[in-house]
């Protein structure tokens, strides 16, 4: 019975020892980061990396990196991949030119859909909810002081920049290659005038937030001195009237009183 278990245990460590180590190499590929519209989008690296040991559980690493396309090269291709599957479905909607907004968009929606599977038992939304969920994480980009520390060529090609970070937790607005997918699914499912009043309502969010802010309102100008002294006195009152007689109201003479003045 004992020598049973063993090997129960043994191979059930064995089943589960390609997805603890699939786990654990997704954890560490590859992510974009979109730091707001019209800025640069950077591919942000793990400074573990695959962390490939010796012996054979590297070999069996690497050999899972390569089965899952969880390798440097295979991720980046499988991420321009679904950026261009994401243009090709804004091309076949009927798109006529490609704006500066098309690269946000297709970095912005993997955000607000991650936000949006959050807790959730559906995998696909509404126009509404993902127009939403997108304005907010617009919204949030204007107000962040998005700066990441380069590790590499600083100075360099931006072939030779790299940003190398202990961990991808607390980093917001960032997108992995299976997150792309997931946004690539969700245009698919979208009927071409859902997707066309999706991009345009999109576009409008992105055209408010790079306005430049209202000037302050301008202040009245200055008082001189005379100016500023009768605006401190207080109001001059209305003269009252006074009454007058009969005479000097300029009434008419009675008749007795006119015979008497020309005698």
């Amino acid at each position: 019975m004992s020598s049973l278990r063993l090997v129960l245990r043994a191979l059930m460590r064995g089943l589960s020892g390609p997805s603890r180590e699939r786990s654990f190499l997704e954890a560490r590929a590859q992510r974009f980061r979109w730091f707001g519209p019209g800025k640069p989008l950077r591919v942000l690296h793990h400074n573990a990396g695959g962390t490939y040991t010796r012996g054979l559980r590297g070999l069996f690493r690497c050999a899972i990196a390569r089965i899952f396309a969880l390798t440097t090269r295979r991720q980046h291709e499988h991420m321009a991949w679904v950026v261009g599957e994401m243009l090709s479905n804004l091309l076949a909607a009927g798109l006529q030119e490609i704006p500066p907004a098309a690269l946000d968009f297709i970095c912005v929606l993997p955000v607000a859909l991650r936000r949006l599977d959050a807790g959730q038992c559906v995998s696909l939304y509404g126009l509404e909810d993902v127009t939403t969920e997108m304005r907010r994480v617009v919204d949030e980009a204007r107000s962040l002081h998005s700066s990441l520390p380069v590790s590499k060529g600083t100075r360099g090609s931006l072939f030779e920049r790299q940003t190398a970070l202990d961990a991808f937790d607390d980093i917001p607005h960032m997108t992995s290659a299976e997150q792309l997918h997931r946004a690539l699914v969700q245009l698919r499912s979208m009927r071409s005038a859902e997707l066309r009043a999706l991009f345009d309502t999109f576009s409008v969010v992105i055209a408010e937030s790079t306005l430049p802010p209202a000037p302050p309102p301008t202040p009245p100008p200055p008082l001189d001195d005379r100016e500023a002294g009768e605006a401190m006195l207080p109001p001059t009152p209305p003269p009252t009237p006074v009454p007058l007689g009969d005479k000097e109201a300029g009434e008419p003479p009675l008749p007795h009183e006119a015979e008497f003045d020309e005698v």
